[in-house]
């Protein structure tokens, strides 16, 4: 979360580092940050969501996609995006996209399969511990692949 700051400093506006303005970052900017700093030695970019959760199972992976006025807050179960379901993505994308967002995936928390809508991803976001569920929210990796080029992947090597 902390990173966060330093790459919003570098390149936005730190008076709407926060929602409802957020003036963001990017997952480049992101693994920028994390190389001038030295904390990583290079990173790596996923295709798409399949090649992001491989990836998880070795490290880190940060992830960047629309945000939609619907997944402001999750249900109660945690979720931003309800079962995961294409109604569902067709739901929060008619509630209009309130912008983009970087978030990191900290945990799959069901085994991968090929069905994706039973694959569920704890995914951490940077608006305060008191957000969502301790500061995260729980999505199926369903939606990101139906989001398909809309989601951009990094995952960092150390």
């Amino acid at each position: 979360i902390r990173l966060y700051h330093v790459a919003t400093d570098a390149t936005g506006n730190t008076s709407t580092e926060w929602p409802p303005q957020d003036c963001g970052s990017s997952g480049l900017a992101m693994c920028q940050t994390l190389q001038s700093a030295k904390l990583i030695k290079s990173y790596v970019s996923a295709a798409n969501v399949t090649s992001a959760l491989h990836l998880l199972q070795t490290g880190t992976v940060i992830m960047g996609s629309p945000w939609f006025r619907s997944w402001m807050e999750p249900d109660a179960q945690g979720y931003v995006d309800g079962d995961g379901s294409q109604d569902a993505l067709d739901d929060a994308i008619d509630s209009g996209v309130a912008g983009g967002h970087e978030t990191c995936f900290t945990a799959m928390i069901t085994a991968y399969q090929s069905n994706l809508t039973k694959v569920v991803i704890r995914v951490r976001n940077s608006w305060s511990k008191s957000w969502g569920r301790g500061g995260s929210y729980l999505i199926h990796a369903s939606t990101l692949a139906w989001l398909g080029n809309q989601c951009d992947y990094k995952a960092f090597i150390v």
